[in-house]
């Protein structure tokens, strides 16, 4: 069984019109959202072996707050410059080159590839329109082999969204 987490970046800054896309940093309300979301993902023991995400300041700060979070070391998170501009297929030809040991796997990128990506593993019960910033989808993939999760059965394990954490305290 192989989990996969796929994580939108935290909320971003536009303030900035004459910064390169790429650099774009988080806002505070970014931050904190995200640490929202890592305290609840570590108070229900869903922990990564491996955090995957863009080159974009963005996403690698996102990463950053959520390995700090998890207790997940810093030094062991990747980052892939083709996840900032990838479309799901070559997201998952990263993911098929995975060692098979690797059981849970949590990526961090951007819309709407990770949106469209996501739906691909959910059934249309499940389907997402627009995965927010900092928003959670977590599949189950009954394989052992990370080449297989595209044909292979999948299922939701769970979605979570800072929204539904506004009145939590996690």
């Amino acid at each position: 069984m192989k989990t996969l987490y796929i994580m939108r970046h935290a909320k971003s800054s536009w303030e900035n019109f004459h910064l390169d896309d790429h650099e774009r940093d988080l806002l505070p309300v970014g931050i904190e959202r995200t640490k929202k979301i890592a305290r609840w993902l570590k108070e229900k023991k869903q922990i990564p072996e491996l955090i995957i995400c863009s080159s974009a300041v963005r996403a690698r700060k996102t990463a950053k707050i959520i390995a700090k979070g998890l207790g997940f070391p810093l030094d062991k998170i990747s980052v892939d410059p083709n996840f900032y501009h990838g479309d799901p297929d070559e997201i998952l030809e990263k993911l098929y080159t995975l060692p098979n040991r690797l059981s849970r796997v949590m990526i961090v990128g951007h819309n709407m590839t990770f949106n469209d990506l996501a739906n691909n593993f959910l059934d249309w019960e499940h389907q997402i329109g627009n995965l927010p910033t900092s928003g959670i989808v977590c599949v189950k993939i009954n394989t052992g082999k990370w080449e297989e999760i595209s044909s292979a059965k999948s299922e939701l394990d769970f979605m979570i969204f800072p929204k539904m954490l506004k009145n939590k305290k996690h």
